[in-house]
């Protein structure tokens, strides 16, 4: 199994399928693919990037979205050239909290400039950590960071109980 099918099978556990939720501001969403993650609140999901929507989000299938996912979040946040464990640190919090705020709370946590992009540096300093340190690290980012959310009272208790399974599995994957 590749390390992005390994990743996404701990993600695709934690998003569950179709969800409205009145206080989710991603609108309608199935297997974490939302409807305003391509801008637009249609209803449907751009499959294969080319800016038209292909399937409406209720209909969209597991294989749509692992293609959505390893085209948006885990080849633009470089996670085949970090450790697993922290690759999937990363990529659960890009499906959370998008690509760029990842990269910062990645950043934060090693401890390196936070200009919110996974360059060279960043991933220099993300392979020579101490992994099982840098997961829980990364963990803590995501708290922190959460916490500060308006919808916090709404989500936070599940947001919390995310992170935390993520970074065991992730502790789990240490060889």
């Amino acid at each position: 199994m590749s390390n992005f099918a390994k990743a996404l099978e701990v993600v695709l556990h934690h998003e569950g399928g179709y969800v409205n939720h009145p206080n989710d501001p991603g609108g309608e969403t199935k297997f974490g693919i939302s409807d305003r993650r391509d801008g637009l609140v249609d209803g449907m999901a751009d499959i294969n990037g080319d800016g038209r929507p292909d399937v409406a989000i209720k209909y969209l299938t597991t294989e749509q979205a692992a293609a959505i996912y390893h085209r948006e979040y885990w080849l633009p946040i470089k996670a085949d050239a970090m450790p697993l464990p922290v690759a999937l640190m990363v990529f659960d919090t890009a499906v959370n909290a998008g690509n760029r705020r990842a990269a910062i709370l990645l950043q934060r946590a090693l401890r390196v400039s936070t200009d919110g992009h996974i360059g060279p540096v960043t991933l220099a300093a993300a392979n020579r950590a101490d992994t099982e340190t840098l997961v829980n690290h990364i963990a803590a980012e995501r708290i922190v960071f959460n916490s500060g959310l308006s919808n916090w009272g709404s989500f936070g208790l599940g947001w919390s109980r995310r992170v935390v399974d993520v970074a065991v599995k992730a502790v789990q994957l240490i060889k």
